[in-house]
């Protein structure tokens, strides 16, 4: 045909499979197969999905360009080096994050926890789950912390060093964790969604929970935070925020793994690695701020650091407009992500004294 495709090298170079590229792009795999074998083409329209699938241009998949070059940079959540420096955001991010009454149905009414249980938290943190959970627990239950980061389990052991609750906390990679059968439940937090591996971690999880156990997993789905998203005086349009980001949480999930939509996926995940009584609920916290409400600064403070929002970043900030090409973002989408974002940041700027927000996480909770 003349033109010698370069699918099959870019798709062993990623690790991909022929199926998952082919599910990527909602065609069948056997046409992946014919187009890398030579038998066929891609109908154009495939050619920019199959570029960004691999983050290269139309022309190197086609032959016409001959250097490959990827300036890809991951934020490498999955290493300590990165949590390392997150103990203020994860404390500020994490004080909205519960109704405590609805926590404590869960314990009571949905989990049925009754008796004392020995718990472990993969990827801890700073143990902010462990403090919600222990007073609800049955007495004489036990909490067991694992993180990557040494900063976040040394600050854990100072929060419970005066704690009447049996707590131990160790440094380990959640990849790597496997204690078979030691615990009657294992829990995580807001952790599957930063990691390349959460298929291997969910396997972790279940490993060491004994047969009869609970394996509970509390993550987020992005889209749904963009949707819950309401700022007064502001057009609610988060079709808008979704196109935004939309191509950036694309590029984190064919680059890192790190999937945007964790949360809508583990329940199929979970019965297909074999657990048994699958259920789901959504977090059902939801944070109004007002202008008029006692303490209002200090939420908005805490409402911008969960956004990223402390600090505005233009479209004439190079670094910045670098960063998101390094991310899989091309001039356009920079252009429309700019755009939104320094909207809400400056609306928000410009109204402090009168500002009213609602925010719906949206946290789905899989168990």
């Amino acid at each position: 045909m003349g033109i010698q495709l370069r699918i099959a090298e870019l798709r062993k170079l990623k690790g991909a499979t022929q199926l998952e590229l082919a599910e990527y792009l909602g065609v069948s795999f056997q046409s992946v197969s014919k187009w890398e074998n030579g038998v066929s083409l891609p109908d154009i329209t495939h050619l920019p999905r199959i570029a960004e699938f691999f983050s290269v241009s139309v022309d190197y998949i086609l032959g016409i360009e001959n250097k490959f070059e990827s300036n890809y940079s991951s934020r490498s959540t999955h290493k300590s080096s990165h949590w390392d420096k997150k103990i203020e955001y994860l404390k500020n991010t994490r004080q909205g994050f519960w109704n405590d009454d609805y926590l404590k149905f869960l314990v009571e009414c949905v989990w049925k926890l009754d008796k004392p249980c020995n718990v472990v938290d993969f990827g801890c943190g700073f143990g902010y789950l462990g403090m919600k959970l222990l007073p609800l627990l049955p007495d004489g239950s036990c909490y067991t912390g694992i993180d990557i980061s040494q900063r976040l389990i040394d600050e854990a052991k100072k929060i419970f060093s005066d704690s009447s609750f049996k707590t131990q906390f160790q440094i380990a990679d959640v990849s790597g964790f496997k204690e078979y059968e030691q615990y009657d439940i294992a829990i995580c937090q807001a952790l599957l969604r930063h990691l390349p591996n959460p298929k291997t971690v969910l396997n972790n999880m279940i490993s060491s929970v004994r047969t009869g156990g609970l394996v509970i997993c509390i993550e987020t789905n992005r889209p749904f935070e963009s949707v819950g998203t309401m700022i007064n005086g502001l057009p609610y349009s988060p079709s808008n925020e979704i196109a935004a980001y939309s191509k950036l949480w694309s590029s984190e999930l064919n680059n890192e793994g790190r999937d945007f939509s964790i949360g809508l996926k583990l329940p199929i995940m979970m019965r297909a690695l074999g657990l048994l009584n699958v259920d789901v609920r959504l977090n059902d916290k939801i944070s109004f701020l007002d202008y008029t409400q006692d303490h209002f600064k200090d939420h908005l403070e805490i409402f911008e650091s969960s956004k990223g929002w402390s600090k505005s970043n233009t479209n004439t900030e190079r670094g910045h407009v670098e960063f998101l090409k390094n991310r899989g973002l091309n001039d356009d989408d920079v252009e429309l992500f700019n755009y939104v974002r320094n909207r809400e940041i400056e609306y928000i700027q410009n109204n402090r004294e009168e500002l009213s927000m609602v925010q719906m996480n949206g946290t789905i909770i899989s168990f």
